[in-house]
Protein backbone atom coordinates (compact mmCIF):
# COMPACT_ATOMS: atom_id res chain seq x y z
CA UNK A 1 0.00 0.00 0.00
CA UNK A 2 2.77 2.59 0.99
CA UNK A 3 4.40 1.71 -2.31
CA UNK A 4 1.26 2.85 -4.47
CA UNK A 5 1.18 5.76 -2.15
CA UNK A 6 4.36 6.95 -3.24
CA UNK A 7 3.97 6.35 -6.90
CA UNK A 8 1.06 8.60 -7.23
CA UNK A 9 3.01 11.60 -4.74
CA UNK A 10 6.09 11.19 -7.82
CA UNK A 11 3.30 11.74 -10.56
CA UNK A 12 1.77 14.47 -8.72
CA UNK A 13 5.15 16.39 -7.68
CA UNK A 14 6.09 15.81 -11.92
CA UNK A 15 2.80 17.13 -12.94
CA UNK A 16 3.21 20.35 -10.40
CA UNK A 17 6.72 21.70 -12.28
CA UNK A 18 4.70 22.55 -15.39
CA UNK A 19 3.36 25.68 -14.12
CA UNK A 20 6.33 27.37 -12.67
CA UNK A 21 8.25 26.52 -15.81
CA UNK A 22 5.52 27.60 -18.28
CA UNK A 23 5.72 31.34 -15.74
CA UNK A 24 9.23 31.91 -16.00
CA UNK A 25 9.47 30.81 -19.92
CA UNK A 26 6.36 33.76 -19.95
CA UNK A 27 8.55 36.30 -17.68
CA UNK A 28 12.08 35.58 -19.94
CA UNK A 29 9.56 36.36 -23.27
CA UNK A 30 8.77 39.40 -21.58
CA UNK A 31 12.15 40.51 -20.72
CA UNK A 32 13.57 39.57 -24.28
CA UNK A 33 10.53 41.82 -25.67
CA UNK A 34 11.08 44.59 -24.06
CA UNK A 35 14.81 45.14 -24.16
CA UNK A 36 13.61 44.72 -27.92
CA UNK A 37 11.18 47.65 -27.82
CA UNK A 38 13.88 49.44 -25.50
CA UNK A 39 16.86 49.12 -28.16
CA UNK A 40 14.41 49.97 -30.88
CA UNK A 41 12.82 52.90 -29.07
CA UNK A 42 16.63 53.95 -28.13
CA UNK A 43 17.80 53.83 -31.86
CA UNK A 44 14.87 55.75 -33.12
CA UNK A 45 15.43 59.13 -30.23
CA UNK A 46 19.24 58.03 -31.47
CA UNK A 47 18.09 59.04 -35.08
CA UNK A 48 15.67 61.71 -34.21
CA UNK A 49 18.07 63.43 -32.00
CA UNK A 50 20.66 62.91 -35.13
CA UNK A 51 18.36 64.07 -37.59
CA UNK A 52 17.36 67.34 -35.80
CA UNK A 53 21.12 67.66 -35.21
CA UNK A 54 22.02 67.72 -38.71
CA UNK A 55 19.16 69.99 -40.06
CA UNK A 56 19.77 72.43 -37.32
CA UNK A 57 23.77 72.50 -38.47
CA UNK A 58 22.05 72.62 -42.05
CA UNK A 59 19.93 75.55 -41.52
CA UNK A 60 22.35 77.50 -39.64
CA UNK A 61 24.98 76.61 -42.36
CA UNK A 62 22.22 77.72 -45.26
CA UNK A 63 21.34 80.98 -42.83
CA UNK A 64 24.95 82.32 -42.94
CA UNK A 65 25.55 81.62 -46.36
CA UNK A 66 21.87 82.87 -47.41
CA UNK A 67 21.95 85.85 -45.20
CA UNK A 68 25.37 86.75 -46.58
CA UNK A 69 24.10 87.34 -49.48
CA UNK A 70 21.99 89.86 -49.08
CA UNK A 71 24.80 91.98 -47.28
CA UNK A 72 25.22 95.31 -49.58
CA UNK A 73 28.56 94.41 -51.07
CA UNK A 74 29.51 98.03 -51.44
CA UNK A 75 28.34 99.04 -47.96
CA UNK A 76 30.34 99.05 -44.71
CA UNK A 77 29.48 96.36 -42.27
CA UNK A 78 28.45 96.88 -39.00
CA UNK A 79 28.28 94.59 -35.84
CA UNK A 80 24.82 93.62 -34.86
CA UNK A 81 23.75 95.08 -31.66
CA UNK A 82 21.04 92.65 -30.88
CA UNK A 83 20.51 89.20 -32.51
CA UNK A 84 19.09 89.97 -36.37
CA UNK A 85 15.67 87.12 -37.44
CA UNK A 86 16.47 86.23 -40.78
CA UNK A 87 13.78 84.02 -42.57
CA UNK A 88 15.49 81.77 -45.03
CA UNK A 89 13.76 81.76 -48.79
CA UNK A 90 11.93 78.63 -49.94
CA UNK A 91 11.84 77.00 -46.54
CA UNK A 92 10.51 79.62 -44.55
CA UNK A 93 13.23 78.52 -41.63
CA UNK A 94 14.13 81.04 -39.02
CA UNK A 95 17.71 81.84 -37.85
CA UNK A 96 19.37 83.96 -35.62
CA UNK A 97 21.91 86.19 -36.88
CA UNK A 98 24.56 88.01 -35.29
CA UNK A 99 27.69 89.91 -36.33
CA UNK A 100 31.01 91.17 -35.02
CA UNK A 101 34.00 92.53 -35.63
CA UNK A 102 37.14 90.76 -35.11
CA UNK A 103 39.87 92.77 -36.44
CA UNK A 104 41.06 95.67 -38.99
CA UNK A 105 44.32 95.77 -40.88
CA UNK A 106 44.78 98.61 -43.14
CA UNK A 107 41.94 98.50 -45.77
CA UNK A 108 40.56 95.08 -44.49
CA UNK A 109 38.15 94.38 -41.80
CA UNK A 110 37.76 91.49 -40.80
CA UNK A 111 33.85 89.55 -39.55
CA UNK A 112 32.60 87.17 -37.93
CA UNK A 113 28.78 86.17 -38.77
CA UNK A 114 27.37 83.57 -36.33
CA UNK A 115 23.90 81.79 -36.99
CA UNK A 116 21.49 79.25 -34.79
CA UNK A 117 18.19 77.88 -35.72
CA UNK A 118 14.94 79.13 -34.39
CA UNK A 119 12.42 77.00 -33.33
CA UNK A 120 8.80 78.60 -32.02
CA UNK A 121 10.98 81.90 -31.69
CA UNK A 122 13.79 80.39 -29.73
CA UNK A 123 17.20 79.45 -30.52
CA UNK A 124 17.24 75.61 -30.38
CA UNK A 125 19.75 73.35 -32.15
CA UNK A 126 23.75 73.98 -33.40
CA UNK A 127 25.27 77.17 -33.70
CA UNK A 128 27.36 78.15 -37.00
CA UNK A 129 30.26 80.68 -37.16
CA UNK A 130 31.62 82.01 -40.33
CA UNK A 131 34.44 84.60 -41.67
CA UNK A 132 33.74 87.71 -43.99
CA UNK A 133 36.65 89.85 -44.95
CA UNK A 134 35.67 93.60 -46.18
CA UNK A 135 38.03 95.73 -48.41
CA UNK A 136 37.73 99.54 -48.25
CA UNK A 137 37.19 100.96 -52.00
CA UNK A 138 40.87 101.85 -54.12
CA UNK A 139 41.60 105.21 -55.48
CA UNK A 140 41.09 106.08 -58.71
CA UNK A 141 43.28 105.05 -61.04
CA UNK A 142 45.89 107.67 -62.02
CA UNK A 143 44.62 109.39 -65.51
CA UNK A 144 47.19 112.22 -65.26
CA UNK A 145 45.65 113.71 -68.57
CA UNK A 146 49.04 114.91 -69.66
CA UNK A 147 47.10 115.26 -73.10
CA UNK A 148 48.96 118.55 -75.04
CA UNK A 149 47.35 118.07 -78.56
CA UNK A 150 44.40 117.53 -80.51
CA UNK A 151 45.63 114.58 -81.93
CA UNK A 152 47.86 112.19 -80.38
CA UNK A 153 50.27 110.08 -82.76
CA UNK A 154 52.25 107.06 -81.67
CA UNK A 155 52.75 106.26 -85.85
CA UNK A 156 52.31 108.20 -88.93
CA UNK A 157 49.08 110.36 -89.98
CA UNK A 158 48.51 110.68 -94.17
CA UNK A 159 46.25 113.25 -95.11
CA UNK A 160 43.74 113.36 -97.69
CA UNK A 161 41.89 116.43 -99.07
CA UNK A 162 41.53 119.69 -97.64
CA UNK A 163 38.21 120.03 -95.94
CA UNK A 164 39.36 119.68 -92.36
CA UNK A 165 40.52 121.14 -89.51
CA UNK A 166 42.40 119.96 -86.75
CA UNK A 167 42.79 122.65 -84.19
CA UNK A 168 44.27 123.04 -80.95
CA UNK A 169 43.33 126.90 -80.44
CA UNK A 170 41.29 127.23 -77.49
CA UNK A 171 37.59 128.19 -79.15
CA UNK A 172 34.48 129.82 -77.65
CA UNK A 173 32.28 127.55 -74.92
CA UNK A 174 35.65 126.13 -73.71
CA UNK A 175 36.11 127.81 -70.23
CA UNK A 176 38.53 125.47 -69.22
CA UNK A 177 41.17 126.28 -71.29
CA UNK A 178 44.06 128.94 -71.12
CA UNK A 179 47.24 130.18 -72.63
CA UNK A 180 45.08 130.13 -76.08
CA UNK A 181 45.76 126.03 -76.71
CA UNK A 182 48.09 123.88 -77.68
CA UNK A 183 49.65 122.38 -80.55
CA UNK A 184 47.43 120.77 -83.20
CA UNK A 185 49.31 117.13 -83.49
CA UNK A 186 51.94 115.85 -80.69
CA UNK A 187 53.80 112.88 -81.99
CA UNK A 188 56.27 110.21 -81.44
CA UNK A 189 59.95 110.94 -82.41
CA UNK A 190 59.47 108.91 -85.45
CA UNK A 191 55.93 109.45 -86.34
CA UNK A 192 55.39 111.75 -89.60
CA UNK A 193 52.28 114.03 -91.05
CA UNK A 194 52.07 114.03 -94.61
CA UNK A 195 49.55 114.76 -96.91
CA UNK A 196 48.77 114.48 -101.07
CA UNK A 197 48.60 118.23 -101.36
CA UNK A 198 51.35 120.31 -98.89
CA UNK A 199 48.75 122.80 -99.20
CA UNK A 200 46.22 120.90 -96.92
CA UNK A 201 48.99 120.85 -93.95
CA UNK A 202 48.17 124.36 -93.49
CA UNK A 203 44.50 123.10 -91.73
CA UNK A 204 46.41 122.14 -89.05
CA UNK A 205 46.43 125.24 -86.20
CA UNK A 206 47.80 125.30 -82.94
CA UNK A 207 48.24 128.24 -80.29
CA UNK A 208 50.27 130.96 -80.78
CA UNK A 209 49.01 131.57 -84.31
CA UNK A 210 50.97 128.35 -85.03
CA UNK A 211 49.83 126.77 -88.51
CA UNK A 212 50.75 123.95 -90.72
CA UNK A 213 53.74 122.09 -89.63
CA UNK A 214 54.22 124.88 -87.13
CA UNK A 215 51.36 123.35 -85.31
CA UNK A 216 52.74 120.14 -85.33
CA UNK A 217 55.04 119.09 -82.49
CA UNK A 218 57.30 115.72 -82.75
CA UNK A 219 58.65 114.86 -79.28
CA UNK A 220 61.99 112.89 -78.38
CA UNK A 221 59.59 110.31 -76.94
CA UNK A 222 59.27 107.11 -77.94
CA UNK A 223 55.71 105.53 -78.51
CA UNK A 224 55.30 104.01 -75.40
CA UNK A 225 57.32 106.89 -73.44
CA UNK A 226 54.75 108.73 -75.44
CA UNK A 227 51.53 106.84 -74.29
CA UNK A 228 52.91 106.61 -70.51
CA UNK A 229 53.21 110.90 -70.32
CA UNK A 230 49.88 111.27 -71.53
CA UNK A 231 47.92 108.44 -69.62
CA UNK A 232 50.11 109.39 -66.45
CA UNK A 233 50.90 105.44 -66.02
CA UNK A 234 54.12 104.33 -63.84
CA UNK A 235 57.22 102.54 -64.63
CA UNK A 236 56.55 99.23 -66.93
CA UNK A 237 52.98 99.75 -67.22
CA UNK A 238 50.61 99.32 -70.58
CA UNK A 239 47.29 100.37 -71.50
CA UNK A 240 46.13 97.18 -70.53
CA UNK A 241 46.77 98.10 -66.57
CA UNK A 242 45.58 101.63 -67.15
CA UNK A 243 42.40 99.74 -68.52
CA UNK A 244 42.43 97.08 -65.92
CA UNK A 245 40.25 99.00 -63.11
CA UNK A 246 37.72 99.57 -65.36
CA UNK A 247 34.79 96.81 -64.46
CA UNK A 248 32.98 94.75 -66.87
CA UNK A 249 30.14 96.38 -67.19
CA UNK A 250 31.83 99.43 -69.20
CA UNK A 251 33.80 96.48 -71.24
CA UNK A 252 33.18 95.00 -74.31
CA UNK A 253 34.80 92.31 -76.39
CA UNK A 254 36.23 88.97 -76.06
CA UNK A 255 39.24 89.59 -74.40
CA UNK A 256 36.71 90.49 -71.25
CA UNK A 257 34.13 87.56 -72.11
CA UNK A 258 32.31 89.95 -72.81
CA UNK A 259 29.37 90.74 -76.13
CA UNK A 260 31.03 92.76 -79.27
CA UNK A 261 30.68 96.31 -78.98
CA UNK A 262 28.05 97.32 -81.23
CA UNK A 263 29.28 100.74 -82.74
CA UNK A 264 27.57 103.51 -80.63
CA UNK A 265 28.51 105.34 -76.88
CA UNK A 266 25.37 107.07 -78.17
CA UNK A 267 24.00 106.20 -74.39
CA UNK A 268 26.74 106.24 -72.60
CA UNK A 269 26.31 110.29 -71.98
CA UNK A 270 25.20 110.82 -68.29
CA UNK A 271 27.20 109.87 -64.81
CA UNK A 272 29.36 107.10 -64.72
CA UNK A 273 28.13 105.56 -68.03
CA UNK A 274 30.38 107.51 -69.73
CA UNK A 275 33.09 105.23 -70.48
CA UNK A 276 33.37 102.32 -73.23
CA UNK A 277 36.51 100.13 -73.34
CA UNK A 278 36.64 97.75 -76.11
CA UNK A 279 38.26 94.72 -77.59
CA UNK A 280 38.28 95.11 -81.33
CA UNK A 281 39.71 91.63 -81.74
CA UNK A 282 41.60 93.09 -84.40
CA UNK A 283 39.09 94.87 -86.40
CA UNK A 284 37.98 98.01 -86.29
CA UNK A 285 35.30 99.70 -84.10
CA UNK A 286 33.01 102.18 -86.12
CA UNK A 287 31.79 104.87 -84.18
CA UNK A 288 28.80 106.52 -83.93
CA UNK A 289 29.13 109.48 -81.99
CA UNK A 290 28.87 109.91 -78.08
CA UNK A 291 29.84 111.49 -74.79
CA UNK A 292 32.85 110.79 -72.64
CA UNK A 293 35.60 108.63 -73.42
CA UNK A 294 36.32 105.95 -75.87
CA UNK A 295 39.31 103.10 -75.04
CA UNK A 296 39.59 100.90 -77.88
CA UNK A 297 42.43 98.55 -77.26
CA UNK A 298 43.60 95.57 -80.16
CA UNK A 299 42.29 97.14 -83.02
CA UNK A 300 41.36 100.52 -84.73
CA UNK A 301 38.48 103.23 -84.94
CA UNK A 302 36.31 104.80 -87.57
CA UNK A 303 34.50 107.83 -87.92
CA UNK A 304 32.71 108.27 -90.72
CA UNK A 305 29.80 110.61 -92.23
CA UNK A 306 27.74 112.93 -89.74
CA UNK A 307 29.27 111.86 -86.63
CA UNK A 308 29.72 113.72 -83.22
CA UNK A 309 31.86 112.52 -80.46
CA UNK A 310 32.42 115.08 -77.35
CA UNK A 311 35.44 113.87 -74.98
CA UNK A 312 38.48 111.61 -75.86
CA UNK A 313 38.74 108.71 -78.02
CA UNK A 314 42.46 106.49 -77.01
CA UNK A 315 42.86 103.83 -79.87
CA UNK A 316 45.47 101.48 -79.09
CA UNK A 317 45.42 100.97 -83.03
CA UNK A 318 44.81 103.56 -86.22
CA UNK A 319 42.12 105.95 -86.72
CA UNK A 320 39.84 106.98 -89.91
CA UNK A 321 38.13 109.74 -90.55
CA UNK A 322 35.79 109.94 -93.11
CA UNK A 323 33.18 112.13 -94.76
CA UNK A 324 31.75 115.36 -91.79
CA UNK A 325 32.79 113.90 -88.94
CA UNK A 326 33.65 115.94 -85.77
CA UNK A 327 36.00 114.79 -82.78
CA UNK A 328 35.44 117.71 -80.38
CA UNK A 329 37.95 117.15 -77.14
CA UNK A 330 41.23 114.99 -78.33
CA UNK A 331 42.07 112.15 -80.55
CA UNK A 332 44.83 109.94 -79.20
CA UNK A 333 46.33 107.09 -81.80
CA UNK A 334 49.26 104.17 -80.18
CA UNK A 335 49.52 102.79 -83.70
CA UNK A 336 53.19 102.27 -84.04
CA UNK A 337 52.35 102.03 -87.85
CA UNK A 338 54.42 103.64 -90.02
CA UNK A 339 53.30 104.39 -94.02
CA UNK A 340 54.79 102.39 -96.66
CA UNK A 341 55.76 99.90 -94.53
CA UNK A 342 52.97 97.53 -95.76
CA UNK A 343 50.69 98.41 -92.80
CA UNK A 344 47.46 100.90 -93.05
CA UNK A 345 48.23 104.25 -91.07
CA UNK A 346 46.15 106.39 -89.76
CA UNK A 347 44.17 108.32 -92.00
CA UNK A 348 42.15 111.79 -92.57
CA UNK A 349 40.32 111.51 -96.08
CA UNK A 350 37.40 114.09 -96.42
CA UNK A 351 35.99 115.71 -99.64
CA UNK A 352 34.53 118.66 -99.99
CA UNK A 353 31.32 117.99 -98.06
CA UNK A 354 33.39 118.58 -94.83
CA UNK A 355 34.31 121.93 -96.30
CA UNK A 356 30.93 122.70 -97.28
CA UNK A 357 29.33 121.50 -93.87
CA UNK A 358 31.41 123.99 -92.34
CA UNK A 359 32.80 120.76 -90.65
CA UNK A 360 35.50 120.58 -87.80
CA UNK A 361 37.06 117.42 -87.66
CA UNK A 362 39.26 117.30 -84.59
CA UNK A 363 39.03 120.21 -82.22
CA UNK A 364 40.73 120.58 -78.91
CA UNK A 365 38.19 121.09 -75.97
CA UNK A 366 39.30 121.05 -72.63
CA UNK A 367 36.28 121.03 -71.02
CA UNK A 368 35.07 118.07 -72.84
CA UNK A 369 38.33 116.59 -71.79
CA UNK A 370 37.78 117.30 -68.05
CA UNK A 371 34.59 115.58 -68.34
CA UNK A 372 35.64 112.39 -69.76
CA UNK A 373 38.53 111.95 -67.40
CA UNK A 374 35.83 112.47 -64.57
CA UNK A 375 33.83 109.67 -66.27
CA UNK A 376 37.15 107.32 -66.14
CA UNK A 377 38.12 107.96 -62.53
CA UNK A 378 34.00 107.53 -61.30
CA UNK A 379 33.88 104.19 -63.26
CA UNK A 380 37.54 102.90 -62.01
CA UNK A 381 37.15 103.61 -58.83
CA UNK A 382 36.78 100.11 -57.03
CA UNK A 383 33.83 100.21 -54.56
CA UNK A 384 34.24 98.25 -51.44
CA UNK A 385 33.83 94.99 -51.94
CA UNK A 386 32.76 91.75 -49.40
CA UNK A 387 34.37 88.67 -49.22
CA UNK A 388 32.17 85.74 -49.33
CA UNK A 389 32.12 83.11 -45.99
CA UNK A 390 35.12 81.30 -45.53
CA UNK A 391 36.75 79.63 -42.22
CA UNK A 392 33.73 77.55 -40.58
CA UNK A 393 33.02 76.41 -37.50
CA UNK A 394 30.89 74.82 -35.13
CA UNK A 395 29.92 76.38 -31.72
CA UNK A 396 30.61 74.33 -28.93
CA UNK A 397 28.04 75.64 -25.72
Amino acid sequence: MNRGIAARSARLDERGVALPLAMMGLVVTALLFTAVLLSSSTEVALSGAQQDAAGSLYAAEAGIEAYAATLPPTSKLMPTQTPVVYTLPGSGQKVQITIAQLAAAGAQRYYSIMAQPLVNGRPRGRTVVAMLRQSDPTPPANFANNINSAVTLGGDLHVNGNAFTVSGRAVAGDTCASNGGVDAVEAAVNAKVDANNEKHMQNFLGANGKSGRAAIKTTNDQRADLVARVLGLEEGQTIRDFIEPIPLENKWGPMFNRPAFRGTVDTLQTGDRGLAVVDANGGTVSLKGGIGMLIVVNGNVELKGNVRFEGIILVEGNFTLSGTPDIVGALISLSQKQKGAGENVSMVDLDDNALGNGNVTVQYHQCNIKQAQRFFNQVSVKNMETSSTFAWAEVVR
